[in-house]
């Protein structure tokens, strides 16, 4: 198969696994993660052959309309992972007075100063 076609056959795998609703986030990720590691090894040997000097205009139009989704998906994903790390902090946050709720005050008791010299 020609690299370009496996860069486009690749790039239509990753929008699938972006836009798959059914899958779990973790899953997601993972999947995600997976063919991005593929779709960098084809995309570096490709630069080294050169071969996208080869590819024909509809090849050309396929690879940027799918780069338009992937960039749309991958930054709906890290949207949703940076709400929940921001949703998570929040709870952290939320909680850490429970757990030592003397943190914030400041005592100083038992503390003298001698203002002689």
């Amino acid at each position: 198969m020609e690299l370009v076609q496996k860069l486009i056959s690749c790039s239509r795998e990753l929008v699938a696994v972006l836009e798959n609703q059914k899958l779990e986030r973790d899953e997601k990720i993972k999947k995600t993660e997976e063919t991005l590691i593929q779709r960098e090894e084809i995309i570096s040997e490709l630069k080294q052959r050169g071969s996208f000097i080869t590819s024909t205009p509809s090849e050309d139009s396929k690879i940027i309309e799918m780069e338009q989704r992937l960039e749309k998906g991958l930054n709906a994903l890290f949207a949703t992972i940076k709400s929940d790390l921001k949703e998570v902090k929040q709870r952290k946050r939320s909680r850490q007075p429970y757990t030592n709720p003397y943190s914030n005050l400041a005592t100083y008791d038992g503390s003298y100063y001698d203002k002689r010299k």
